[in-house]
């Protein structure tokens, strides 16, 4: 009996450690990132589905970042850059030259996102997939430009003339909410530092994002799409349970 309540207290104690050392793993619990981007416009001076692939506008941009389990996490991110779009760099459709809009619009965006890792949010040295999906605010600055208009090549479009007129009156937007979806890889370079490259699509609430609505399509909004790469650091301490055995 004296053997086997001793060894039935080993047990105990031994299960009471591992337990209480499971406690003590520690994994990250923040993340700070920045990173360089290369932003694409699409709307109404769009010459493709693919955005102003000529005119590219960049980017950059810092995120805070709380880990909150094996593939949960949320963040918030900053974003300053402008995008640009013109009617005169595409030869093609003949009546984008003499349109010639053009703009330039500056942004700082700030967003708040939910992130999910395809795999472990704890595994940092590996190849790791995530999406994520958010909203915020864009604050503008809108420069149009249209001097170049050719009024008597469109005489036969008196829509486009009278859109034009529509929305040189038009007060610009100073602010819009925004909805950036996408998605992204990363790689560890170190115990606390990663390397991620992303892809991400700006929705947008306005057609005015380059100037234009009622002279162009004013029945879709504008949009824009960001190319990102950057580097991110990990710190903090986050207790996680494990599996005992």
């Amino acid at each position: 009996m004296r053997n086997l309540f001793a060894l039935a207290t080993g047990i105990a104690v031994s299960f009471v450690s591992i337990q209480a050392s499971a406690q003590q793993i520690t994994k990250p619990k923040y993340e700070i990132s920045g990173r360089l981007s290369a932003l694409v416009y699409q709307g109404d001076l769009s010459p493709s589905p693919v955005g102003s692939y000529k005119s590219p506008g960049l980017g950059f941009g810092l995120s805070a970042t709380r880990i909150i389990d094996w593939n949960w996490a949320a963040r918030v991110t900053v974003d300053q850059g402008s995008l640009k779009g013109d009617d005169a760099l595409y030869e093609t459709p003949t009546w984008r030259r003499q349109r010639n809009f053009s703009f330039n619009t500056s942004f700082l965006e700030a967003s708040a996102q939910m992130v999910y890792t395809i795999g472990d949010n704890y595994q940092a040295d590996r190849l790791q997939s995530y999406v994520f999906a958010g909203v915020g605010m864009s604050f503008l600055k809108i420069k149009r430009e249209y001097s170049g208009f050719n009024a008597a090549y469109f005489a036969s479009r008196d829509w486009e003339v009278m859109g034009l007129e529509a929305d040189s009156k038009r007060e610009l937007p100073k602010r819009c909410l925004v909805f950036p979806v996408g998605v992204g890889i990363r790689r560890g370079l170190g115990d606390h530092t990663s390397f991620f490259v992303e892809g991400s699509y700006r929705l947008m609430s306005t057609d005015y994002l380059d100037g234009f609505s009622r002279a162009a399509n004013p029945s879709l909004l504008d949009h824009y799409s960001n190319l990102s790469m950057g580097l991110i650091w990990r710190f903090g301490d986050n207790y996680i349970d494990c599996p005992n055995f």
